[in-house]
């Protein structure tokens, strides 16, 4: 049987810094969670003691990456290395929606 998960499925979820965040799969050593940042949402920096990668699905928002800021747009996969903080603004008038993929050792 294959298994499948679709995000509008899955329970609202609000994590630590009040956006909408829903584990679409969680393995061993592997997570992947469905961020949706609102207008004016925002993730402060913060870092974890693992790699995260992000996949901008929709909307356009800003990614901070210790003292670099970039604004990324929908197709975009950025690496956030292990240690280094890491945060999120949503600035424009539309949701902004990414996956972040962790890997966990």
């Amino acid at each position: 049987m294959i298994e499948y998960t679709n995000y509008l499925e899955l329970p609202f979820n609000l994590n630590a810094h009040g956006v909408d965040a829903r584990k679409m799969f969680g393995g061993e050593n592997l997570q992947i969670i469905h961020l949706e940042l609102k207008p004016g949402d925002s993730i402060p920096l913060h870092a974890m003691d693992l790699d995260v990668m992000f996949f901008v699905i929709e909307g356009e928002g800003t990614f901070l990456r210790g003292d670099e800021t970039i604004t990324l747009k929908a197709g975009s996969l950025v690496h956030s290395p292990q240690g280094i903080g890491k945060g999120w603004k949503n600035l424009s008038d539309k949701n902004f929606r990414i996956l972040a993929i962790k890997t966990i050792l």
